[in-house]
């Protein structure tokens, strides 16, 4: 499960270094203010931008991480992958 976790902190983080490297970090005039919701008490850890999507790991108070993609042009979630240790 660690590893799963590491790989997909590694995989945004690279993704976040390509695009910031690359001018397409999401600056461009379609690029809006959006808010996002996340449950009280989280953190983001770490986010990636895929063209009009963003990517954010997500940490609860009780330590549950969850992969959160979101228009980042308006702010919805579309969908949320809740990382669990089995």
């Amino acid at each position: 499960m660690g590893l799963m976790i590491a790989a997909g902190v590694a995989v945004l983080g690279y993704t976040i270094i390509v695009r910031a490297t690359s001018g397409t970090m999401g600056t461009g005039p379609d690029f809006v203010t959006a808010g996002v919701t996340l449950p009280l008490g989280s953190r983001a850890l770490s986010m990636g931008v895929e063209g009009d999507t963003a990517v954010l790991l997500v940490e609860e108070p009780g330590g549950r991480q969850s992969v959160v993609t979101v228009d980042r042009r308006s702010g919805v979630v579309l969908g949320t992958l809740t990382l669990e240790a089995r």
